[in-house]
């Protein structure tokens, strides 16, 4: 009869250890699904993290493209500016000397028309 009190204690223990190792795996459960919950969320953080970094990286370029292209057009009409006053003074040029030829040419002409 000795060893009835021990079965019972045995199997007493055998359920707490039972009953500990449902409790884990419930725990482990729990633990797993957060884990998956936070691994979803993370996900989802670095996905939306990634949108606003390339539309930051998008808007970024679209500025600094706009002030290069701000950059080349003051640089064009400086250039155009420079064009259009050499051109005048080429065409100044030009009206100074077709002026000066063209009075000699009248000259010549009338010198020619009077036999001198």
């Amino acid at each position: 009869m000795s060893e009835g009190p021990n079965l019972q204690s045995d199997s007493s223990k055998i359920e707490n250890v039972i009953e500990a190792l449902s409790e884990m795996e419930g725990e482990l459960d729990s633990i797993k699904a957060n884990a998956e919950d936070v691994k979803r969320e993370l996900i989802a953080m670095a996905r939306d993290e990634a949108e606003r970094l390339k539309a930051s990286m998008i808007d970024d370029a679209n500025s600094q493209m706009e002030k290069d292209i701000e950059d080349v057009v003051k640089k064009s009409d400086k250039k155009a500016v420079a064009m259009i006053s050499k051109a005048n003074d080429d065409v100044k040029k030009l009206k100074k000397q077709t002026d000066s030829r063209f009075d000699k040419a009248v000259q010549s002409v009338v010198l020619a028309l009077l036999g001198e």
